[in-house]
């Protein structure tokens, strides 16, 4: 199970890589082109605005030096229309951008994506946290043992980590009286029931067993307080909603 799993993980790290990838840079080129295209526009309008101006010159002017001054500021306001205007626009897009970042409320096709990694991501970790387990307390290498309670550890945190996301928003993401499309709040309880009986039994249970390097005793305190403290949020957001 593990190497199946393991090979499937990889699998969908790759598509999910190439498929952000081509977003994000689908994205950048439909910025510049969009960037590009308004810069011209308003730098054309700009441009003929300042010719249609000139126009009205005296007909007494030389046709050589009118023609000069002609090209010369639209060539003139035609630049520096567009590299301000570029500037602009691109200081509006950095600012939009920061806002949907920080934005706090959490859309219908969000919502959709942490239900999804809730039931793709989340419950698939705490099996395959349960496989680490089993091959802990079957392992005699030491570096072996310390790699499958460093791996169940992860799996833990990385499903606790989709259990927030979809506990945070339970409105959206937790079936209710009038919502039946999401997830059923028993299944977020057996979940967690599950990693709690793997944190207390296991990674509590042998944190004083596991060999490593002292430097590094810190970084693993740290991660086993993160799944204790992301353990006490879910219980204390179950029984908000119940």
């Amino acid at each position: 199970m593990l190497k199946s799993f393991k090979n499937l993980e990889l699998l969908r790290y790759y598509l999910n890589s190439k498929h952000e990838q081509c977003s994000i840079e689908t994205e950048k080129q439909k910025r510049i082109r969009t960037e590009q295209t308004m810069s011209t526009v308003f730098s054309s309008l700009l441009s003929a605005v300042v010719t249609v101006a000139l126009s009205g010159l005296s007909a007494k002017m030389v046709l050589g030096w009118y023609i000069a001054l002609v090209i010369g500021v639209y060539l003139i306001g035609f630049l520096v229309s567009y590299f301000l205007f570029s500037l602009v626009f691109r200081l509006i897009t950095k600012i939009q951008q920061q806002t949907k970042i920080f934005k706090s409320d959490c859309s219908l096709s969000e919502a959709k994506k942490k239900i999804d990694e809730f039931d793709h991501i989340a419950c698939d970790n705490v099996l395959i946290a349960y496989e680490f387990f089993k091959q802990y307390n079957t392992e005699s290498h030491l570096a072996r043992k310390m790699y499958y309670y460093c791996e169940t550890l992860y799996y833990l945190k990385n499903a606790l980590i989709r259990i927030r996301n979809v506990l945070s928003f339970s409105d959206l993401c937790i079936n209710s009286s009038i919502k039946a499309d999401a997830i059923d709040l028993y299944r977020v309880v057996n979940l967690l029931e599950m990693i709690k009986e793997i944190y207390n039994t296991f990674i509590l249970g042998e944190q004083n067993n596991v060999k490593i390097d002292s430097k590094y005793k810190n970084s693993l305190i740290h991660n086993v307080n993160f799944v204790n403290n992301d353990i006490k949020y879910a219980e204390d957001k179950i029984n908000s909603i119940k």
